[in-house]
């Protein structure tokens, strides 16, 4: 039976609530008082957490928690808060930092909060006055047909990525429902609360001095409203970890394992590597810790780095110091700019323990055999070096204590975007084994390559001013004849920022249009992103095509099918004429 929604034509109104996250003096500003008995109260979850009142929320909270005109829907953190009244372990930092001491020195009888936390819907389904409303906290992109086979973590969680516009997506994906959503959790673009046309967005960073956003729905409409937040702890706003220059590495990893956006993965041999999350790339959370936990391995029994690669770096316009507004007034010259080849990084390491080199990629280790990028990484490094050059660079990383960095080009096994026709390793550089991010000079590069006889990164251009770096930047950053992914610019302090050219941007984004053709998704909901005639025509192709042809085959080869059929087709055009 499917599952229906509930009238709630019985209340004279309904308020929905999105994150509190502890901030008590912005749910008492809109309340101006207690609640009313013929008005429904709706929580969209994520009650404390991060906030500084979070006693007082929760003292709110317990009081009214048999009130039959209060839904609480769960949040992610209100998951803690579960676990912490069950004496269960909470893995939050934030949590346990603040939140829990702010509890327990409240002295909350914890049976009365575990009575209050098993009462948590995981959404709220209902009519009012002929309108249908889905309220969840994470926010969902579609409306399932049975919406109880739909898991708990997504519901509190939300679908997909915590980056997707949920509500555009909601609305392009329920198309012709007459149902609105409204959800907290995640706002990543920084939408409006009327998000989207059937989807409100409750999400208002309160936390960190934003609003608290609350609906009021009644028979006349919606009100939409935003509470302003004065009381919230201004220390921990979009604060940026630091790392001292001089820090041991046993600090080092502390700082590592208590940070939110760092993950660690145990790997053979004492070895153990530390990348960023995947959450910290989505919320585009970066600091001084995890920018330098990017490919970097540790033997966690010697306490040596055996390999490490570039510290996290990003495109021009990510991030606001790679903005133009920002280069502008801090890229320090001379700038140079390298060709940024198009494959998968992998380096060559070296693990003192075992007297071996160690080969990554990824995250992993060659004798992660599962893993098969960092395998390819060895297979290709003895392909192409004899037993002489081998020995050589084994005695080179282990004695300069330092990693090779490359390009890691395989044309059958891992196409990308732009054509190669052979396997190849290419040098990009030579960085040093050690927390503080260093590396060789460039000429050192191409010694090593010389003597190698491999390819490496190409130096492009130097400039020795704004004007003419900016003269160029504008010229190649709309050339969509330069068949390349782009360049790493990089100043003379070493910052690093990544340009991507036109032509590698447009046949990635045909590239995911290839896919959801194949996987033979709606068409016309991805229209919209086709923004030039020669998209269009590549989409028009690609419909004409076999799906598993499309499904099989590479975007190069089906660029390059694609190519030859215009050329075809232009020459039929020409004799006909």
């Amino acid at each position: 039976m499917t599952y229906q929604p509930q009238s709630f034509d019985q209340y004279e109104a309904i308020h929905v609530f999105g994150d509190i996250h502890g901030c008590y003096t912005a749910l008492t500003t809109y309340l101006q008082g207690d609640i009313k008995e013929n008005e429904l109260y709706i929580f969209a979850g994520d009650l404390l957490d991060r906030g500084i009142e979070n006693k007082e929320v929760l003292e709110w909270m317990l009081a009214h928690r048999e009130c039959r005109n209060v839904i609480v829907i769960e949040g992610n953190h209100d998951q803690h808060l579960y676990r912490f009244a069950h004496g269960e372990k909470v893995r939050s930092n934030m949590f346990n930092r603040h939140t829990a001491p702010e509890l327990e020195a409240a002295d909350f009888d914890l049976k009365e909060v575990r009575k209050f936390v098993r009462t948590f819907h995981q959404l709220t389904y209902f009519t009012y006055h002929n309108q249908t409303f889905l309220v969840t906290h994470g926010g969902l992109a579609h409306l399932p047909e049975e919406l109880l086979h739909v898991s708990t973590q997504q519901l509190i969680h939300g679908v997909g990525e915590y980056s997707d516009d949920i509500d555009h997506l909601f609305v392009q994906n329920t198309a012709g429902l007459d149902v609105i959503q409204i959800h907290g959790h995640r706002n990543l673009y920084r939408l409006p609360i009327h998000a989207a046309e059937r989807s409100y967005n409750l999400e208002g960073q309160v936390e960190f001095g934003g609003q608290l956003r609350v609906l009021k729905i009644t028979a006349e409409g919606i009100e939409t409203h935003e509470i302003d937040n004065p009381v919230y702890r201004t220390s921990e706003k979009k604060q940026s970890a630091a790392v001292q220059p001089d820090i041991s590495l046993d600090d080092f990893l502390a700082h590592l394992d208590q940070h939110e956006y760092v993950q660690e993965l145990k790997l053979p041999h004492h070895i153990s590597s530390f990348n960023f999350t995947k959450k910290a790339f989505s919320e585009r959370q970066w600091d001084d810790v995890n920018v330098k936990a990017r490919g970097l391995f540790v033997n966690m029994v010697s306490k040596q780095i055996v390999s490490r690669s570039y510290n996290k770096f990003f495109n021009i316009d990510e991030r606001p110091e790679t903005r133009m507004q920002h280069l502008v007034n801090h890229l320090q010259f001379p700038v140079t700019v390298y060709d940024k080849a198009n494959g998968y990084l992998g380096t060559v390491g070296y693990n003192e323990m075992e007297d071996e080199l160690v080969f990554t990629s990824k995250s992993y280790t060659s004798h992660v055999k599962q893993n098969q990028h960092a395998s390819w990484v060895e297979e290709l490094f003895y392909k192409t070096f004899d037993d002489v050059q081998a020995d050589y660079i084994k005695s080179y990383v282990r004695d300069q204590h330092v990693s090779l960095v490359f390009e890691v080009i395989l044309p059958e096994k891992d196409p990308h975007i732009i054509t190669y026709e052979q396997d190849q390793l290419i040098l990009l550089d030579i960085v040093k084994r050690q927390l503080s991010y260093e590396k060789a000079p460039f000429a050192e590069v191409k010694r090593l390559r010389k003597q190698l006889g491999i390819s490496s990164k190409q130096e492009v251009a130097v400039f020795h001013d704004w004007t003419s770096f900016y003269k160029w930047y504008q010229a190649v950053s709309h050339d969509d004849t330069i068949e390349e992914e782009g360049y790493v610019i990089e100043d003379a302090r070493g910052f690093m920022t990544k340009l991507k050219l036109p032509y590698y941007q447009f046949w990635k984004q045909m590239r995911g249009i290839k896919q959801r053709v194949a996987e033979k998704r709606s068409s016309q909901k991805y229209m919209h992103a086709l923004q030039t005639a020669e998209q269009a025509k590549f989409y028009t192709w690609l419909l004409e095509q076999e799906a598993d042809h499309v499904r099989n085959s590479s975007i190069i080869e089906l660029r390059s099918q694609f190519e030859q059929s215009s050329t075809a087709q232009l020459n039929n055009d020409e004799i006909n004429a």
